[in-house]
């Protein structure tokens, strides 16, 4: 039997381009690549605490950080309604420590104003925006700038790469951080200053990871 010969520069080449090529195109290379252009439009990453998680449900908390961790826009809210004791088991929010909060109509304007025309990329878009719009009609505001709002999932993105991880057919951020090898913690985990940092983390880290972990 002829001893095989070892492989040319050109041979190596062509197969390295060909790996990269085939995790470029698999489906996690997708989400990748996704990630990857999403970062290039200057996102902001957005995050709220809420009274709970029905159709009248409002935030209580607001944060929006841009790629670099620095804080764009924080703000407690005065909800006009209670907070659900579920809710309130996540993010240790009373509604003592929200007597002297801004109102929504409040703060709406320096909200829009801080988010300008970026896009926002934000975990479970569905949700928070749901309860950006159901907090603004509480308080009798249109809040039509929500509508025309350019925001990206990364709920979606995560669930895409590493696949669902729930009965809901969706991912949590603490497990997609886990996956993504980013440390942790649910002490801290779950508030507006430190969840839109690690959304970035999360997002910036998937073009990476394609290439290191496939």
């Amino acid at each position: 039997m002829r001893e095989k010969r070892p492989l040319t520069s050109k041979q190596l080449l062509a197969g390295q381009r060909l790996s990269v090529l085939s995790r470029l195109n698999s489906t996690s290379g997708r989400m990748a690549r996704q990630a990857y252009d999403w970062l290039s439009l200057a996102p902001l990453f957005l995050d709220t605490e809420t009274t709970g998680l029905d159709n009248t449900a409002e935030a209580l908390e607001i944060g929006l950080t841009d790629a670099s961790g620095q804080v764009v826009f924080e703000t407690r809210l005065k909800p006009t309604v209670a907070i659900g004791a579920q809710a309130a088991a996540v993010h240790g929010i009373s509604e003592q420590a929200l007597c002297g909060a801004p109102l929504w109509t409040d703060v709406a304007r320096q909200l829009r104003h801080a988010i300008g025309g970026r896009p926002v990329i934000i975990f479970n878009a569905r949700f928070d925006i749901r309860i950006l719009k159901q907090t603004a009609a509480a308080h009798r505001d249109p809040a039509d700038w929500l509508e025309e709002m350019t925001v990206y999932c990364a709920m979606e993105l995560a669930a895409g790469y590493y696949g669902v991880t729930n009965r809901y057919g969706t991912i949590s951020l603490a497990s997609a951080a886990s996956q993504a090898g980013l440390k942790w913690s649910t002490k801290t985990g779950h508030r507006v200053k430190v969840f839109p940092v690690s959304i970035f983390r999360f997002v910036w880290g998937l073009p990476t990871v394609i290439f290191v972990r496939s």
